[in-house]
């Protein structure tokens, strides 16, 4: 009887062993795959370059002044994205996935992230972020460790939480960001809209009609740009919802990642990851 409850324990240790955790592998690489917040936090530390020739002095003054912060801040803003990939690459590789190359994604962590809250990075998120990179440290030297992936997601989800959501409250502060580039450069066009106008008048030299219609181009494009990039930012932060949830969900279910409903379940929350990363790359 003894020998027979051994032998029982010894296949189902093997099991777990060896479940197929392909969903987690999936949702893991599409975590680590999201693009645009890294842009669009380069995006915000150069927004005196873009929004100089626009401005009056007293706005060009003002913004002048911010440039030097958000440009220290970036590096920063930028861990706390890197973290989070990190993290992601070695749950897949724990999780099972071979294809999964840690060298590279694994250089330059940075495990004490500095805040910055006037631009979204509070203290909670940048210490969530450097715990995560301690996990990496801790955990990306394995092999394919499956009985492990419990403890690393039990263990990892709070600093996930943190981290999701802070990148979110990022994202929000680039969205008020670009809704403010976007009235300082439609702003200008609002105030000469009456000299292109006039400028295609018959009587108006062919120098002006030609300038005229170079400005319409310009902030044409620019409107195009700021809509592009607004969407993007909503995709991002669509893709950091799903993410935060998915992990949540990896979390509730640690005892049970192999069954098939909740493998179900978790591909569709990559799926809808990679729905988002796609919406990004096509308007990249």
């Amino acid at each position: 009887m003894k020998l027979r409850f051994a032998l029982v324990a010894a296949l189902l240790l093997l099991a777990s062993a060896c479940a197929d955790l392909t969903a987690v592998q999936d949702y893991a690489k599409a975590s680590a795959s999201v693009p645009g917040y890294d842009e669009a936090t380069k995006e915000f530390g150069s927004h005196f370059t873009r929004v100089e020739v626009y401005l009056d002095e007293k706005g060009r003054k003002t913004a002048r002044a911010l440039a030097p912060a958000r440009e220290q801040a970036v590096p920063a803003l930028l861990s706390v994205h890197k973290n989070l990939q990190a993290y992601m690459l070695v749950l897949g590789k724990l999780a099972g996935a071979q294809t999964f190359n840690l060298d590279k994604q694994t250089e330059g962590l940075q495990t004490a992230v500095v805040a910055f809250p006037p631009f979204g990075l509070n203290a909670d998120t940048a210490n969530a972020a450097g715990t995560l990179a301690r996990l990496v440290a801790k955990w990306a030297l394995l092999g394919i460790q499956q009985q492990y992936v419990i403890e690393l997601v039990t263990e990892a989800d709070p600093s996930i939480q943190t981290v999701t959501a802070g990148m979110r409250q990022i994202i929000d502060v680039y969205r008020r960001d670009l809704a403010n580039e976007r009235r300082e450069v439609e702003a200008v066009y609002a105030i000469n809209r009456p000299f292109i106008s006039a400028a295609y008048s018959s009587e108006s030299p062919s120098r002006d009609k030609l300038l005229a219609a170079l400005s319409d181009d310009h902030f044409r494009e620019k409107s195009a740009e700021f809509t592009a990039r607004a969407a993007k930012l909503s995709d991002v932060d669509k893709a950091l919802a799903k993410i935060g949830y998915g992990h949540a969900e990896l979390r509730r279910n640690v005892n049970n990642l192999s069954s098939r409903e909740f493998a179900t379940a978790l591909k569709a929350i990559a799926n809808d990851i990679w729905a988002a990363k796609g919406q990004i790359d096509k308007l990249n």
